[in-house]
């Protein structure tokens, strides 16, 4: 199941996230972005990385703000930065995209 990049999910995604790791199963969390609902067609950033189980390092959601320098509002986006890149989701509710979590388990060691 996807779920939408929206403004209203936020608090949802980084609770999903939260979740995951207090299991204490995942060392990590990664996630899989769709163009698509049915969660059929990966994305891929307009840098070509194709965003398939990419492990989150970070996130951050800002806020809709007036721009001092041009008084223009900046629209609100949610960025996420993995291993390998980082991407910025605008959540101006014209973006059409959806994605799926999962954890990255523990790779257990013997000594």
């Amino acid at each position: 199941m996807t779920t939408k990049f929206e403004s209203a999910n936020y608090y949802q995604f980084s609770t999903s996230i939260n979740t995951l790791l207090a299991t204490g199963l995942y060392s990590a969390a990664r996630i899989t972005i769709y163009d698509d609902e049915s969660g059929s067609v990966v994305h891929r950033s307009d840098n070509g990385v194709i965003l398939e189980n990419k492990e989150i390092i970070h996130l951050k959601k800002q806020d809709p703000y007036i721009d001092t320098n041009t008084n223009q509002t900046v629209d609100p986006y949610i960025q996420l930065v993995f291993t390998d890149s980082n991407l910025y989701i605008l959540l101006d509710g014209a973006t059409q995209l959806w994605y799926k979590l999962d954890g990255i388990p523990f790779a257990h060691r013997t000594f």
